[in-house]
Formats: C-alpha cells, sequence, structure tokens
C-alpha cells in the first residue's frame, strides 16, 4: 500500500518554511523590544516620569489584550473537494472552500501542498487581513502521473494580530484520500486467453468475441476494425458503395478471476498491473463477473462499477513484496482463474493445482523479463535466456495440461495492439 506522508520526509519545502517563521518570530520580538526600550528612553528623558506611563501604559494594555484576545484559534472551516479515484494521465480538479468569521481584523496564512509524485498545477494558498465572515474558493489542478493509494494530509494553519507582532500556528487534520488507477492499453487477446474470459454460450449482443466462428457480414460501421473487412463480400456488394465486415459470435462467461504473483521484479509488476487493468476493464465492459487477488489482498466479487473499481483500486495498491508466501486464494466455483508471474516457482504451481479444485480453468500466464513488450517499448538486448523455473514450467506444460492448467508465455508486444483494437 503506497501512503505518502509528509511528516516523515524530512527537509520538505513545508519545514524550510516553518524554520523562517520561527526565525522571523524571534527577530520580531526582538526588534519589539528594542522599539520598547528606545520608545521608554526618549519619553522619560524628554516628557518626564509621568507623561511617559501615560503613553506606555495604554500600548501595553492594547498589546497585551490582543495577545490574550488572538491567542484563540481563529473561526475557520475549510474543506478540500476532489475526486476518490482517477487513472493514471487524467487531470483532476482540487478546490478548496474556506470559510473566515473574524469579529475583529486578523492576519491568516495557510498552504495546501498535495502528496509527493502528484503535480499541482497552481499553489492553493490564502493569505492576507481578513475581518467579518468571508467566503473564499481555492481551485487547481493534479497531474496523475504514477499508480497507488496517496494520503493528503492536513496542513498547518498561521493566524496573528492586525499588526503582525504575535503569531501562532495550528494543524488542521483535513486529511483526503486518492487512489490513482493504473494506465491501460488497447489490447489483442492471446488465443490462450481468450478461451479462459469466454467459454459459456454462443450469442449475439453480451461476451466476448470469437474468432474462430463467423455468425455473419454486415455492412462497415464506423468503428471497425480494418482487419474485419471481407473483402470478397466486399466485391461481391459493391455496387452499394460500402465495405462489408465481419460478424463474430459473442460467448459469455460465467466469472473470472485474476491473480498477480508480487514475487518479481518492479518492472514486471508495473507491466503486469497495466496487463490486470486492461483484461479487467475488457471483461467487465463485455459484462463478466470479476474478481482480482494476490497473496494478501482480494477485491469484492462480483459484476459491474462497483467490482471494477474494487478489482482496479486493489491494483492501485499492489506492491512488490519478496516476503508474503505465493499463495492464491480459491476463486469462486466454476470460475475460470488467470496467474499472471514473472517466474512460477514450485509454490506457485502447486497453489494453482490446488485452486483447480473449484475453477474450471486455470492459465499460468508468465511475463518473463526482456521477453514481454509494452505498447512503443523498443525491443531490449536480452543476456540471459529464460529463467530456470520457467524451463520447468515449460517441460511440465503437458502434464499440468493434462490438470486443467495451461501454461502462456507472453513474447514480444502479444498482447497489445497499437493501431486498432478494442479498448478495455
Amino acid at each position: 500500500m503506497k501512503k505518502l506522508e509528509r511528516d516523515k520526509k524530512p527537509k520538505t519545502k513545508l519545514d524550510v518554511a516553518d524554520a523562517f517563521r520561527r526565525v522571523k518570530f524571534v527577530a520580531r520580538w526582538w526588534l519589539i523590544i528594542i522599539l520598547v526600550g528606545v520608545l521608554l528612553y526618549f519619553t522619560w528623558t524628554r516628557l518626564g516620569g509621568l507623561t511617559a506611563l501615560l503613553w506606555l501604559l495604554p500600548m501595553g494594555i492594547v498589546l497585551i489584550a490582543s495577545n490574550f484576545y488572538y491567542r484563540r484559534k481563529p473561526a475557520l472551516e475549510i474543506k478540500r473537494i476532489h475526486d476518490k479515484h482517477a487513472s493514471v494521465g487524467n487531470r483532476i480538479k482540487i478546490r478548496l472552500e474556506c470559510s473566515i468569521t473574524a469579529p475583529l481584523p486578523l492576519r491568516l496564512h495557510f498552504s495546501d501542498l498535495p502528496p509527493r509524485t502528484l503535480i499541482l498545477g497552481n499553489p492553493l494558498e490564502l493569505g492576507g487581513l481578513f475581518w467579518g465572515v468571508q467566503h473564499h474558493t481555492l481551485e487547481s489542478e493534479i497531474k496523475l502521473n504514477m499508480r497507488g493509494e496517496f494520503i493528503w494530509p492536513g496542513f498547518k494553519v498561521y493566524w496573528a494580530d492586525p499588526w503582525g507582532l504575535f503569531w501562532w500556528e495550528t494543524h488542521l487534520p483535513l486529511s483526503t484520500t486518492l487512489i490513482v488507477f493504473p494506465d491501460q492499453h488497447a489490447m489483442l487477446l492471446p488465443e490462450m486467453l481468450r478461451p479462459l474470459l469466454a467459454d459459456g454460450k454462443p450469442g449475439a449482443r453480451i461476451g466476448l468475441e470469437d474468432p474462430s466462428s463467423l455468425r455473419g457480414v454486415r455492412e462497415y460501421q464506423a468503428g471497425d476494425a480494418l482487419n474485419r473487412i471481407h473483402w470478397r463480400q466486399t466485391a461481391k456488394y459493391a455496387f452499394t458503395g460500402v465495405p462489408m465486415v465481419r460478424e463474430l459470435e459473442r460467448v459469455s462467461s460465467a466469472s473470472m478471476h485474476l491473480h498477480i504473483d508480487t514475487h518479481g521484479s518492479e518492472r514486471f509488476l508495473e507491466s503486469a498491473v497495466k496487463l490486470a487493468s486492461s483484461i479487467v476493464r475488457l471483461a467487465e465492459a463485455e459484462y463478466q463477473s470479476i474478481q482480482l487477488s494476490t497473496s494478501s489482498d482480494l477485491s469484492t466479487f462480483g459484476r459491474g462499477n462497483d467490482a471494477l473499481i474494487s478489482g482496479l483500486t486493489l491494483l492501485a495498491r499492489v506492491q512488490r513484496n519478496l516476503e508474503d508466501s505465493q499463495s492464491i486464494p480459491l476463486p469462486v466455483f466454476g470460475a475460470n482463474l488467470i496467474v499472471i508471474t514473472e517466474r512460477p516457482h514450485l509454490e506457485l504451481v502447486e497453489q494453482a493445482l490446488k485452486a483447480r479444485a473449484k475453477a474450471s480453468r486455470v492459465l499460468l500466464l508468465v511475463m518473463h523479463e526482456g521477453f514481454y513488450l509494452e505498447p512503443q517499448e523498443t525491443p531490449r538486448r536480452i543476456w540471459a535466456g529464460l529463467h530456470e523455473s520457467v524451463q520447468q514450467l515449460e517441460r511440465r506444460a503437458a502434464i499440468l495440461s493434462e490438470h486443467g492448467i495451461r501454461v502462456f508465455l507472453l513474447r514480444g508486444n502479444q498482447s497489445v495492439l497499437e493501431l486498432s483494437g478494442r479498448q478495455g
């Protein structure tokens, strides 16, 4: 779980600002003492002792009274409003609604800084002299460039008397949470992955398209992929002037359970999370029941927006953990289980065999370092071959297939279609 708290990070901008304010506070007090001493000296020598007391006594009473009055916390109400979750690459609007009630003139200043890695468009800060009931609205935008769960903590509010002689501060407990979902990409599902998402009865509207079954042909519509054009039928009906495209059968599925092994490298984990996000969004768009899991977390099972948000929230929180066991939570009865891993050790294979007791089918999807490429990623030089665990898994693929577990090694951009394809 990625919880970033500014208080745990030393040498932040806010700490430097606090130190600068403390230096100003001490310097101000020394200046006040010097000015009072100079004023007392001149009034005592020029006007006499009694006249000096008549001048200094009211000034001292005003300073002491203002010190006691402004020591109380100001009547301040602040609300931070923003979306609870969004996807990487998007921008969300942040709004601060401030209500200030000051019976007497009051100096006030605060600055609301976002968690690290979140880029704020313009600063959310307010300062000045306030009197009466005032309402202010501060707006800004945040660019999301990293997935995770971010805790946006409260901030410090500083206030003082109208002359700025005495300053106080308090911490405003205004903590909110922002969940940034992982990115996704256009997909062309591998031939061995598609049957795991769709293995039910064929239909015309609900489910994933089955490329092995042709339902018929129809006229081209905006948004159809170019590789769906049926050239022979187009030539046959050339007099219509409209291309003809293939219309495929759709196959539905009861449910899908997707598990991510967190024992891989950081690069694998980010690629696996992005691939899982794309598969989950595609399954939800096709009205599939979905559930995601890691060895330590499990999303809500179901269909619709709530199950999708629960699954994407789990993906946003996924972190590399080499200490956890490679256990796989048991899926619902009859579900199709997809396990994404980088190095399928023996423990993970044993857990997949146990899960096969309830799952309809199980697929071990291996994303080995250097073999799988993300969209727009150029091939890299590979200095080593497949890991020993992957080689052993490939040698046991036939035996595992007899037990209902299929092994698939993604190579290149096998699951990615850049120019056309279905958006997850």
